[in-house]
């Protein structure tokens, strides 16, 4: 009886060492995947902000388009003279 409960703690122990270390494993993945979801996060909010800054160039050079068409003018595109 003492044998057979010696190798049931035995087996306990050697299965929460095993426990021990799957734990350690996934507490690294989990950061890894925290500072994966954090990097990811970052690149989209500068896409963000770039998508933005485009928009309002856009926006600034209709605007200058239109005022040009409204005083007489228009962009043409460049003519180049023959030789």
């Amino acid at each position: 009886m003492k044998e057979l409960l010696e190798h049931k703690v035995s087996t306990l122990l050697a299965e929460k060492e095993e426990l021990q270390k799957k734990i350690a494993y996934l507490e690294i993945v989990i950061v890894e995947k925290d500072e994966a979801q954090d990097k990811l996060t970052s690149d989209y909010q500068n896409l963000e902000a770039t998508i933005d800054t485009h928009l309002a160039e856009i926006t600034d050079l209709k605007n200058s388009l239109d005022d040009l068409k409204c005083k007489g003018g228009e962009l043409s595109p460049v003519v180049f003279d023959k030789l």
